[in-house]
């Protein structure tokens, strides 16, 4: 089941995420009215598929056309896979933030980490490190950096 979370403020519309972001969404009903300046948090997306991914370009592309500005906050590594896969998805431009999983190779514990893409461009997009809270190993990426950042390097 897929919802949103919304609050209106005089700057925008600040909206949460929240599901799995299947074939069932109607994004223009569970959106419902927006104003033109939209700041999505994407932490809550617990999985997509290629028909709820097809809904998503379609319906936040026509926001693009009708004059939005859209920002995506904590973008989930589901998300961000897409994203490097279909440019349309969400425009690099677009992301703020996007989250950074990691693993503890002593003691397996995971972390997830939020980065601001800001910082990861003005540090050459490399991955930032993490010791683990629990035994304060540094931790390992979860990810492969130059496919997990690839669309970060888009123009």
């Amino acid at each position: 089941m897929f919802r949103i979370e919304k609050e209106t403020t005089n700057d925008a519309d600040k909206i949460n995420l929240i599901g799995s972001i299947n074939e069932d969404v109607d994004f223009k009903t569970v959106f419902g009215p927006l104003s033109k300046n939209l700041e999505i948090n994407c932490r809550q997306v617990t999985r997509l598929n290629s028909m709820g991914i097809k809904g998503w370009c379609l319906f936040f592309q026509g926001l693009r056309d009708s004059g939005a500005k859209i920002s995506f906050y904590e973008c989930v590594p589901a998300l961000v896979e897409q994203c490097n896969f279909l440019s349309n998805l969400m425009l690099t431009p677009e992301v703020v933030s996007i989250c950074l999983r990691y693993i503890c190779p002593s003691c397996d514990s995971e972390h997830t980490e939020i980065a601001k893409v800001v910082d990861l461009k003005m540090n050459n997009i490399t991955v930032p490190t993490v010791n683990c809270q629990s035994c304060k190993t540094e931790m390992e990426f979860d990810e492969i950096p130059s496919q997990y950042f690839s669309f970060l390097r888009r123009k």
